[in-house]
């Protein structure tokens, strides 16, 4: 994804977060000390355009699972998430890291998903 603006596929309906701080300081070869989150992130989102991409701004964030299910009163399915990457957007004075997950199927307009 090389666009600096997200793509206007897909809506932000609700987030939902949980979070769990590490209060103590972890070692990394990154840098010398840094405190780590652990939790979960539940968006929901209406698809405005039929795509086979979600594409999510996560700078500094690592993800161990994801899930994508549609919402029942949609009536439609949720594709399988095929492949993720991460793709960085550079500009000035700053990066921005995105998670892209593929689907094996479009996301069908109008409907609600929960990723």
């Amino acid at each position: 994804w090389e666009a600096p603006r997200l793509p206007g596929t897909l809506w932000p309906l609700n987030y939902q977060l949980e979070l769990w701080p590490m209060m103590e300081p972890h070692k990394s070869l990154e840098v010398d000390e840094h405190y780590n989150l652990s939790g979960q992130v539940n968006i929901t989102f209406e698809c405005l355009q039929e795509t086979d991409l979600i594409i999510l701004n996560s700078a500094k964030l690592n993800y161990t699972t994801w899930n994508l299910e549609a919402l029942n009163y949609t009536h439609t399915e949720a594709p399988e998430i095929l492949n993720t990457w991460w793709t960085p957007q550079v500009v000035p004075r700053n990066t921005t890291y995105y998670l892209v997950l593929e689907l094996n199927d479009t996301l069908k307009k109008g409907g609600i998903y929960l990723d």
